[in-house]
């Protein structure tokens, strides 16, 4: 729908940032009404941190490769910021700290929500959707979460497609016919 110069990478950083917004209104809101009935020593932690076989470390291999994708939106990101690699320096690193506290921040709490009872169940399932099954007021918050997450992730694999697609059309263009027609 857009074409590289009508406005499609403003389009969707313009969409990714109220996306954004209501990702952060929605860690704000899971945050709030989970922290109070939070149990921050992790009883069970331990004893299920303690159980944890290395066949259960092979399972973790594609949560880790997910954070490459990461790097996919890193070229938009330059884009917005004008190619200026302070500017670029900044928002990486800044970005990516912001980032991992929000992940051990949610990793903690997400554990310390759950009773000592679940102990090993922390390590073969997923503890968003074990708080999801739970209920409660956290429920609500953490689709919004998740699908806000979601989303972004999504528009963000969008912008950098949209960047190799344009990046590819450029160079075609830009390549003389004489080298084309002796090419073939």
């Amino acid at each position: 729908v857009f074409g590289p110069k009508q406005g499609g990478l403003q389009f969707a950083s313009k969409m990714n940032s109220i996306l954004t917004f209501g990702f952060l209104l929605s860690i704000f809101a899971v945050f709030t009404c989970g922290i109070p009935s939070a149990d921050f020593r992790c009883l069970g932690l331990t004893s299920a941190l303690g159980n944890i076989q290395r066949s259960n470390l092979s399972d973790a291999i594609p949560i880790f490769l997910q954070l490459l994708v990461y790097g996919e939106i890193i070229p938009s990101v330059c884009e917005l910021l004008n190619y200026e690699s302070k500017a670029i320096r900044t928002a990486i690193v800044s970005g990516s700290f912001l980032t991992l506290c929000l992940q051990i921040s949610w990793s903690a709490l997400g554990i310390s929500l759950l009773s000592p009872s679940v102990g090993a169940d922390i390590i073969t399932n997923d503890v968003l959707n074990m708080l999801i099954q739970k209920g409660g007021a956290l429920k609500v918050p953490l689709l919004s979460l998740a699908t806000t997450a979601i989303l972004t992730t999504i528009l963000g694999s969008y912008v950098a497609l949209q960047s190799m697609i344009n990046n590819i059309y450029s160079n075609i263009s830009n390549v003389p016919t004489s080298k084309m027609t002796s090419a073939s």
